[in-house]
């Protein structure tokens, strides 16, 4: 028996991904942003504008960030 090669993901593609199916399963624009901003998946700007964000790759460099307290 062989091994199948699978292609690993990194963080962006996951956070890619999440924010697809997020975006899918919204009710509207509002909802989307509201979850993708309490999850991480989105931040704001200096200007207030909404950006793709990764959580996870955010969690393993600055750990503190997503506490609280960060």
């Amino acid at each position: 028996m062989t091994a199948i090669s699978v292609p690993k993901k990194t963080t962006a593609d996951l956070a890619a991904d999440a924010r697809s199916n997020l975006a899918a399963l919204s009710r509207d624009a509002d909802e989307c942003r509201s979850l993708g901003l309490m999850v991480g998946l989105f931040e704001t700007d200096a200007q207030g504008a909404l950006v793709a964000a990764d959580p996870w790759n955010a969690a393993l460099t600055d750990p503190g960030r997503l506490t609280p307290e960060g």
